[in-house]
């Protein structure tokens, strides 16, 4: 398992065959396992290197978290330039959430999502607990950057825990229910289609059934029908570890707390998160910097923030952390693997089919 994820890096140029040996010189990279709730998960260590190649000591460390699409890793891209800049990374291999969208297909399948994202939630909190017992890793100084998916859950994972000094969160929200009714991202509407569908539209189902994913997400659904369906899931939801449920006093000590120590990223242009849905976000956070991209989209923020501004936002980390580390570099070229490219085209792809 450990070596076909490594193959896999680097086929994609995210590790050299140096860095899986431990000889990388910007960088070592090494993978552990552990579980959650019966389930096996894989923690990606990066490790930063201090001026005689060795592993450093009691070192700032970056928690990660990326896209519901974990084919795409962009996490990883995310966690390789931080560890060449001198802070660890960890990114975690958890349940695919984007299979367990495929899944839904009545209300009641609501029960194995809510213990799915029990289980991803788990194994960010056990990942973090790992990280506190590690020589490498500086206990006062750990922060969190996550987007889309990845900035719900560790939304959840920094208002529970105190110790976390800084956290970027892009391109996300934090109130499951809400984001699961009204997202756009084609594999949670084609989820909420179906149940749709097969508890209140029998009749039109039996007419005409979507073959597939991409088909559901563009299947026409009543307002009134997305409604009650968000009344539906609030006794579910009431299970999930979210922001959302928490009451009033903790939210109140997250905003108190968090003010100065985080960032919000929002593109303007957002087909996945609601505007709504990250101003809750921003509030409960206690209204901290905020950052809007202008004329993008969902993915093309989350590829920006990954390939041309991650610079930017490691410097964010690094004076949070007392590093001196540059805000820009020189580049000959912008390097993006050519798997990222093939993504991109599929995205553009599926966007002028659903608008022809």
């Amino acid at each position: 398992m450990k070596k076909r994820i490594e193959d896999i890096l680097i086929g994609m140029k995210l590790l050299s065959p140096e860095d899986r040996r431990g000889g990388g010189k910007n960088f070592r990279y090494d993978t552990f396992t552990q579980r959650a709730r019966g389930q096996n998960f894989t923690i990606h260590f990066f490790q930063a290197l201090d001026s005689h190649h060795n592993i450093k000591e009691n070192a700032p460390t970056v928690l990660l978290a990326s896209i519901l699409n974990q084919d795409i890793k962009l996490e990883m891209v995310l966690a390789r330039s931080f560890a060449q800049q001198g802070i660890h990374a960890v990114t975690v291999d958890t349940i695919n959430i984007k299979d367990v969208f495929a899944a839904l297909s009545k209300i009641e399948d609501m029960s194995t999502m809510v213990d799915s994202l029990n289980i991803i939630i788990r194994s960010y909190q056990k990942t973090l607990n790992w990280m506190r017992t590690r020589l490498e890793i500086d206990n006062q100084k750990i922060g969190v950057f996550g987007m889309s998916f990845g900035g719900i859950v560790l939304s959840y994972i920094s208002a529970m825990n105190s110790d976390i000094q800084a956290g970027i969160y892009a391109v996300s929200g934090c109130d499951f229910r809400d984001i699961f009714c009204h997202s756009r991202e084609p594999a949670v509407r084609a989820a909420r289609n179906r149940i749709i569908c097969n508890e209140w539209m029998k009749d039109s189902l039996r007419q005409s059934t979507p073959k597939s994913n991409w088909a559901w997400s563009k299947r026409p659904i009543p307002n009134h029908l997305v409604q009650r369906l968000h009344d539906q899931l609030e006794g579910f939801t009431q299970k999930v570890p979210d922001i959302y449920v928490l009451s009033p006093d903790i939210k109140k000590d997250i905003g108190n707390k968090f003010k100065d120590k985080a960032m919000i990223l929002y593109a303007s242009k957002d087909d996945v998160f609601t505007r709504r849905q990250n101003d809750l976000q921003w509030e409960i956070f206690g209204k901290p910097e905020r950052i809007f991209f202008d004329r993008l989209d969902h993915y093309a923020a989350g590829f920006f923030i990954t390939f041309v501004y991650a610079q930017k936002y490691i410097h964010w980390f690094g004076k949070r952390f007392g590093l001196s580390i540059p805000e820009t570099i020189q580049r000959k070229s912008l390097s993006i693997p050519k798997t990222y490219f093939h993504y991109l085209k599929q995205l553009i792809k599926q966007k002028k089919d659903s608008s022809s």
